[in-house]
């Protein structure tokens, strides 16, 4: 191999080796967030943007755009499309059951949507985003259903409690102020008391007669 071949390929590997060393890519649900030495800098937007390499600067790439979808109560909601939703939905008890205001067990399957509004808050300041936010949700819906009594939660009441416990997670958590909540034109499927973007009461035994 020639002197001036050997050195052009030389050339287009720097280059490249910069290219890709400089930069980053942030697709369009994504927001680059930029570490310098481990601390938060700056955001990036999507597109192609400038960096300096690791380790001086590290991009994180959270999905800021994407609604993101916790079940409490059940699991497999989501799998039940177009199949018996009673066979793919499998009920969580130790989630479910909740006491009532007048002594009466209700089961209470619900499913909350989430997007993240504050990505650096998202990133660095709560451990464990989503098991915050399902701890939150059902803490709000036993203090909800705790206050009712079980008749206007299985009829008249369930849009009103589902607004109830929309309004009581943030109080509940000061870091959910950040975050942005809702049904984010979703809903859910897979149940007979399906309403909206949780799925309310869809049994109760009486402990009081």
């Amino acid at each position: 191999m020639s002197g001036p071949l050997v050195g052009l390929l030389a050339v287009v590997a720097i280059a490249l080796i910069g290219f890709f060393g400089f930069t980053v890519r942030v697709n369009p649900e994504e927001l680059g967030i930029v570490l310098r030495f481990g601390k938060y800098v700056r955001q990036l937007p999507p597109g192609l943007n400038f960096r300096w390499p690791y380790p001086i600067e590290q991009v994180e790439l959270p999905k800021v755009t994407r609604v993101n979808r916790i079940e409490i109560g059940m699991r497999g909601s989501s799998a039940s499309e177009g199949r018996d939703a009673s066979s793919a939905v499998r009920d969580v008890p130790e989630e479910s059951l909740m006491l009532t205001g007048d002594e009466n067990i209700v089961d209470v399957d619900f499913v909350v949507f989430w997007e993240i509004k504050s990505a650096p808050d998202y990133l660095f300041n709560i451990q464990n985003p989503e098991g915050t936010v399902k701890d939150v949700a059902e803490s709000a819906m036993r203090e909800i259903v705790g206050q009712s009594d079980i008749e206007p939660i299985l009829t008249e009441a369930r849009a009103k409690t589902e607004a109830s416990v929309q309004e009581l997670m943030p109080t509940n958590a000061g870091q959910l102020r950040r975050w942005r909540f809702g049904p984010a034109g979703t809903t859910t499927e897979g149940g007979p008391a399906a309403t909206g973007d949780r799925r309310l009461p869809r049994r109760a035994s009486g402990a009081r007669r």
